[in-house]
């Protein structure tokens, strides 16, 4: 015969096996009453040993697939958007200027939009030689955007990247495209939007760009 305890507390007998009393539940073998699952104190231990197995399934790589995956549907939103007001009926308007003292004056209020897209213009961007980058791999940096009704904000992720001197950043006709030395690789991201750069910043490994997304 198979050797029998007693549980302490409904007084049943139960077999050697048993973490637990399978009549009332309650504890047995000095577990101080912590509860061990359905199947005893080897099935909490195996669910306990399979959760970083769950949560690291979830790795950086992927998360920061998923995050640029959002940023290139973002990306489209926002060219889908100059598209339409491109070819909305209004583009092909009547387009009527006053001009007071060699100065033009917006009809709608604005007082003097040309000086201040030509403000935008006259920011000084970083150029670097393309020696620097030449023979080098390229990679695809991570990237994020964030969209405001008057600018858009890149952040642009360059581990490896020094300083603002290893960056090269070109206002193109309809992109911006950004070059950065880092480790070994030339970090390059093509961004497909023809906003003016109102500003932009690097610190900690990390280039923000500010786009002026105002008519």
């Amino acid at each position: 015969m198979f050797s029998k305890k007693k549980c302490e507390n409904c007084k049943e007998k139960v077999g050697n096996g048993y973490n637990f009393c399978p009549y009332c539940r309650a504890p047995l073998n000095g577990d101080n009453g912590e509860d061990w699952g359905m199947l005893g104190k080897t099935d909490f231990e195996e669910e306990r040993n399979e959760s970083p197995g769950l949560l690291g399934g979830i790795s950086e790589k992927i998360l920061g697939k998923m995050l640029n995956s959002a940023a290139k549907m973002l990306e489209k939103e926002i060219q889908r958007g100059m598209n339409e007001q491109k070819n909305s009926p209004s583009a092909f308007g009547t387009n009527i200027r006053l001009m007071v003292n060699g100065k033009e004056v917006d009809l709608n209020g604005n007082r003097n939009p040309v000086q201040k897209k030509e403000n935008l213009e006259k920011l000084n961007l970083p150029q670097t030689s393309a020696k620097k980058f030449a023979g080098l791999p390229k990679a695809d940096p991570k990237t994020s955007i964030r969209r405001f009704s008057d600018r858009v904000i890149y952040e642009i992720n360059m581990p490896g990247v020094k300083s603002i001197e290893d960056i090269s950043i070109t206002q193109l006709e309809s992109s911006i495209e950004v070059k950065a030395l880092g480790k070994n690789k030339v970090y390059q991201k093509i961004i497909p939007i023809n906003f003016p750069i109102r500003d932009y910043n690097f610190s900690e490994r990390k280039l923000i760009l500010e786009l002026d997304s105002r008519d």
